[in-house]
């Protein structure tokens, strides 16, 4: 399991990704080739986004590391800063 350290992170992270997102359609509009297809979310339609999946990524956060044979605890920079084995295969 990878364990995100809160909602809040996943909001930024996915902030981040559309952030990226924007700056490459605005490199492939420059290029003039067409960017209709891409599509940028603001931060309402991210935490619209994110909604839909919150009460199950709460409950897997709540429940998971006690039951995944693996633990892969993330920081807020995405890496990984504890690995806990529950047991071994």
């Amino acid at each position: 399991m990878l364990q995100v350290p809160s909602m809040q992170a996943v909001f930024e992270w996915r902030s981040l990704q559309e952030k990226k997102l924007a700056d490459r359609v605005q490199y492939i509009h420059d290029q003039q080739q067409s960017t209709d297809h891409l599509r940028i979310m603001n931060e309402q339609q991210i935490v619209r986004f994110i909604q839909h999946y919150e009460r199950l990524t709460r409950a897997m956060l709540q429940q998971m590391p006690a039951e995944a044979d693996l633990v892969l605890k993330l920081n807020q920079n995405h890496k990984i800063e504890q690995i806990v084995i529950n047991r071994q295969s």
